[in-house]
């Protein structure tokens, strides 16, 4: 499917259309809080973790093997052969870290890491047969055992791996359709190697050859044993490692190192690649990478190269709160996006999916819609005058979303309980002013500018005027734009914070919780925050809203869409904001393509289906042009109304890991899952309130 382009959305001229203020628009927002990533993934449960155990290739009595990563999920995916480092000498299949391997499986992506003869035992010949066989294995095994696409292959590499990565660009057939060098190398003959180096034998005390040989055997292994980092010192001190690992002498053997120098072998068929470096590698000369983007370039290779200023040998180790590593990923996973087709979850069906839109097998009748969204209807009155019972402070899942599915109801005919809509506004509204203060000084709020923003669409859909407390949040988030924590302290002292507290990340809006979907997407937090200031800035506030909002649509411009909730959030801030028709028809196909067979949606790849992410894509289709005789319309609806519950309910499971916040039971059906589950209902029966909408045009103001 073709790639889904990020075209500005004019946000220097945002006229925000007046049917925002209405509840067919409602919106909600997901952020994903840099900050707080690390101890989230450390969280992250056995999804991640989770492995499969295969050999690819056995030689003499030595099994080679792969460890398989893959999300829950039958649909057919693209897959990454992750390839480790570790001089060709040390290393394992451990696989990328936690968090990088998150990011990849969040992705759509099922990683293959994989074992290779390591040296000096093994010669560099008999190693890159090795990774051909991987190729070979997982093309012809890895659509049965883990249901790939064997012609959407993607290599990744680290160090020694990144090399290796680099080599699969001409030593295998077929080639991937796209590499990822991080601070690999393009030669393995030149002074770097060859000769001793300065910075192994400063730095680090001198290895003698007896104590160097201590871990390497005389049989072939694939087991990196504690001592062997000794011999790979011991090559670097003394210049050895090139005759060592590759086998050839590269003095008086020059020309028998061209075939295992990539930098050499560039040719017009070369795939696509993307490199990354630091500039202060002390191991990996950072020239490396700078001479295979030279040569790339001369040939017309398509490529990128990532320069992290400052960055040494393994830089991505500082984790996903660091800003240079966050921001490297999402180029990663767009240069994945692009040229492997991975299309970060929506932009390929499930393997289950048909490939023409199925018509239903009957028209949904509307009596059955009309009774499914009374019944949800009554339940979301509920749950709303039991947060005002149990609780004094927002709620964007007990308020703003049921707010949104009762206003959506009265066009198409059910009576609205205007006490009810007015008594959760009216709470709303006292929560933030009491914290008037706080936010014109920057201090914390809970939940940042996701809550902010929340809260200013619930009062956005009783029509509140502009007032005092409306313009102390629009300050808030003037102040928040880029920033996971807010207090009091300068920028400069803020700088000094633990960095999970201090990233920064220009143009967007971040919240400081993390609870999935619902906090999970920072282009529906960007937005949300830009609708509410819009919509509420002062005259004095105005022109820096103006400034932000810029900002804001370079980043989105650029931003790769991960999620259901990306892509829902990306339709419809350009449906708000004036996008171009063609990227709105892309996103529109790339939704349609990802409707299960079942009729439903999934928040994540690795998801079955559910009334959340459904009842999102079936809204924001039909306002954006679906009509209600639709198939996929009609497939939609159906799913609704098979998965609502006698109560009303639509379930749908938590995804919040650790305490998001105390647990306690509003009297709501599901228990821990009662404030995800409030949240799908609030959106399923909205958007099958929307479908009996009267006009298949979208709703006038």
């Amino acid at each position: 499917m073709a790639e889904v382009s990020n075209k500005p959305l004019a946000a220097s001229g945002l006229a925000i259309d007046a049917r925002c203020r209405r509840a067919h628009r409602p919106l909600f927002v997901v952020v994903v809080v840099l900050g707080l990533v690390a101890a989230c993934e450390a969280r992250a449960g056995d999804r991640y973790t989770e492995h499969k155990t295969y050999t690819y290739k056995t030689v003499g009595d030595l099994p080679i093997k792969a460890d398989v990563y893959r999300l829950p999920g039958d649909d057919v995916r693209p897959v990454i052969v992750w390839i480790h480092g570790g001089g060709l000498i040390t290393g394992g299949r451990g696989g990328p870290a936690l968090a990088q391997r998150k990011r990849y499986l969040d992705a759509g992506n099922v990683i293959v890491s994989i074992d290779y003869r390591l040296a000096p035992e093994t010669k560099l010949p008999a190693i890159i047969e090795d990774v051909r066989d991987a190729f070979k294995w997982v093309r012809s095994e890895g659509p049965k055992l883990f249901n790939i696409d064997p012609k959407r292959v993607a290599v990744v590499g680290h160090s020694a791996g990144g090399y290796l990565t680099l080599m699969a660009g001409f030593a295998v057939e077929p080639r991937p359709q796209a590499l990822i060098a991080f601070y690999g190398y393009g030669d393995v003959d030149g002074d770097w190697y060859a000769k001793p180096s300065a910075f192994h034998r400063k730095t680090r005390p001198l290895v003698s050859k007896e104590e160097a040989y201590k871990a390497i055997g005389t049989k072939e292994t694939t087991n990196s044993v504690k001592g062997r980092g000794n011999f790979y010192t011991y090559c670097r001190q003394n210049g050895l490692w090139s005759k060592e690992v590759v086998g050839y002498d590269p003095v008086t053997q020059p020309r028998e190192f061209d075939r295992f120098c990539p930098v050499r072998n560039v040719t017009k068929d070369y795939p696509p690649t993307l490199l990354l470096h630091g500039d202060k590698d002390t191991d990996v000369p950072y020239a490396q990478s700078v001479a295979m983007a030279a040569e790339l370039k001369r040939v017309g290779v398509v490529h990128e190269f990532i320069s992290i200023p400052g960055g040494g040998h393994g830089f991505d180790g500082k984790g996903m709160q660091d800003a240079d590593v966050s921001a490297a990923f999402d180029r990663i996973e767009a240069f994945l996006k692009k040229h492997t087709v991975a299309g970060v979850r929506l932009d390929q069906p499930p393997a289950d999916s048909p490939k023409t839109p199925v018509k239903a097998e009957g028209a949904v009748a509307d009596k059955l819609v009309k009774a499914a969204t009374d019944k949800g209807l009554d339940l979301l009155y509920k749950a709303g005058r039991n947060w005002q019972e149990n609780k004094s402070c927002f709620s964007c899942h007990h308020q703003t979303l049921p707010q949104v599915a009762v206003l959506e109801a009265a066009p198409a005919g059910f009576q609205v309980d205007a006490a009810w809509l007015k008594s959760q506004a009216d709470q709303t509204h006292d929560f933030f002013e009491a914290q008037i203060e706080r936010m014109n000084a920057g201090k914390h709020v809970a939940g940042g500018a996701s809550t902010l923003g929340y809260g200013l669409w619930s009062l956005m859909l009783d029509n509140r005027p502009a007032d005092e407390t409306t313009a102390a949040m629009v300050s808030y988030l003037l102040q928040s734009q880029g920033r996971p924590w807010m207090d009091t302290r300068s920028r400069a002292e803020e700088k000094k914070r633990p960095a999970k507290l201090a990233a920064r990340v220009e143009g967007l809006w971040l919240t400081n919780c993390s609870r999935p979907p619902l906090t999970e997407s920072r282009i529906g937090t960007t937005v949300l925050a830009l609708i509410g200031m819009k919509h509420y800035a002062t005259k004095e506030q105005r022109p820096a809203v103006d400034k932000a909002a810029e900002a804001a649509d370079n980043w989105m411009a650029k931003a790769p869409l991960r999620s259901t909730e990306d892509h829902f959030w990306r339709l419809w801030g350009l449906h708000q904001f004036g996008g171009d028709a063609a990227t709105k028809k892309q996103i529109r196909e790339a939704i349609v393509a990802a409707q299960r067979k079942d009729g439903g949606w999934a928040q994540d790849s690795g998801l079955e289906s559910d009334a959340y992410a459904t009842g999102q894509m079936l809204f924001v289709l039909r306002e954006t042009g679906s009509n209600r005789g639709d198939p996929v319309a009609q497939r939609a609806a159906a799913y609704l109304l098979r998965t609502q519950h006698k109560d009303g309910s639509w379930l749908v499971k938590s995804r919040v890991k650790g305490k998001a916040q105390p647990y306690f039971d509003n009297g709501d059906p599901y228990g821990k899952d009662q404030f995800i589950s409030v949240a799908a209902t609030s959106w399923a029966t909205a958007a099958l309130a929307q479908f009996l909408s009267p006009s298949d045009a979208p709703p006038k103001p």
